[in-house]
């Protein structure tokens, strides 16, 4: 996405999701985040924080292909796990802030 210079990227929405969550990230693509009207959507993008899911390789390919057709998910490298959250929120904010969106996202 290439934003002008008064189209700048404000807000960064990123939703915890365990990797079998399927359902319900496509209830949230489809329901409240449609609701944003499009002269608005250079504004802001959102992205589902996933985990690994070592016990079902079934949850993990699907997973994947959900990545490929969406494009909204970032792959926390660690297992998904209650014990884990806090590190998976701090790795999340870390990548984003490190992470180059090439428009201009300024914090």
């Amino acid at each position: 996405m290439t934003n002008s210079k008064n189209q700048r990227l404000r807000l960064m929405i990123m939703i915890l999701s365990a990797p079998s969550d399927h359902t319900l990230r496509k209830c949230i693509r489809n329901s409240y985040m449609k609701l944003i009207p499009d002269r608005y959507r250079t504004y802001f993008r959102y992205y589902f924080l996933v985990g690994s899911s070592a016990a079902d390789t079934g949850v993990t390919m699907e997973t994947e292909k959900e990545e490929e057709m969406y494009g909204d998910l970032i792959r926390y490298p660690g297992n998904e796990s209650y014990y884990e959250l806090s590190t998976k929120v701090y790795w999340g904010f870390n990548y984003l802030l490190t992470a180059s969106f090439g428009d201009g996202f300024e914090f």
